[in-house]
């Protein structure tokens, strides 16, 4: 079964609730969306087990915006939960989305080029592998058949690219970096992004009032792979291309 399959199924089923959202006049329309929303009700497609959350149940676009979708994964005990991004501003709701619309007050967030986030309860604990001399100590790496996570215990932020994906930005770096721009000037050749997924890593909570010797303990153990992957965030126009479900098969995750 296919993660990103699932997920884009049930998007493009939501379209029409988040131009609902998107339109609406604010708070005195909420009669109006009330019999608008139990009309578009039905039409969400989920599957069986999914459980679907709201957000702000005070607010007036109760049952109409999405909190998070909570996904059992088969075989583990693992569940997802899918968090799309909004926000609020002068009584409306916009979606902070660059996949819905190309309008510049969407561009709020720093960090708007991420659609979705997948959160992980509980938060995986991978078996760290060492990053080797050439990296500093607190960057650690976890590699696997499918790809490899290279993150960083200092910011809590990683990145995960599978094989295919290494194998094409090796040949995008091997290319010169200088080219001739069609004006006939030299410019420098834009590469291509490298992070497909951005992971969010967590930490083992360090104990307050200890010695120093116990402290540096802890910071070691820390170190030595105590971190965990709690989130990762993706784009919704990246599902179907494989790297959200060849995210989960390199944790070993089961839906």
């Amino acid at each position: 079964m296919s993660l990103e399959s699932d997920l884009k199924t049930f998007w493009e089923s939501y379209q029409p609730v988040l131009q609902l959202v998107e339109t609406a006049s604010g708070a005195t329309d909420i009669p109006e969306l009330r019999q608008k929303m139990d009309l578009l009700q039905p039409t969400l497609i989920t599957l069986p087990f999914w459980e679907i959350h709201y957000d702000h149940p005070q607010k007036w676009y109760d049952s109409l915006v999405l909190s998070e979708i909570n996904l059992p994964c088969t075989g583990a005990t693992n569940s997802l939960s899918l968090k799309p991004k909004y926000q609020e501003a002068d009584d409306k709701v916009s979606w902070n989305s660059a996949e819905r619309q190309q309008v510049s007050e969407r561009d709020v967030s720093t960090d708007h080029y991420w659609d979705f986030s997948l959160y992980f309860k509980p938060e995986i604990k991978p078996k760290w592998k060492s990053a080797g001399e050439r990296y500093a100590h607190d960057v650690v790496k976890l590699k696997s058949s499918v790809g490899e996570i290279s993150a960083s215990t200092e910011d809590g932020s990683g990145s995960f690219i599978s094989v295919e994906r290494g194998k094409f930005l090796a040949e995008e770096e091997a290319k010169p970096r200088i080219i001739v721009g069609e004006d006939g000037w030299p410019r420098e050749r834009e590469l291509l992004p490298a992070r497909i997924i951005k992971v969010r890593l967590g930490y083992k909570t360090i104990e307050q009032g200890l010695s120093d010797e116990e402290m540096g303990k802890q910071m070691t153990q820390m170190y030595e792979g105590y971190t965990y992957v709690t989130s990762i965030q993706f784009r919704i126009s990246d599902l179907g291309a494989g790297e959200v479900d060849r995210f989960l098969q390199h944790l070993g995750v089961k839906y």
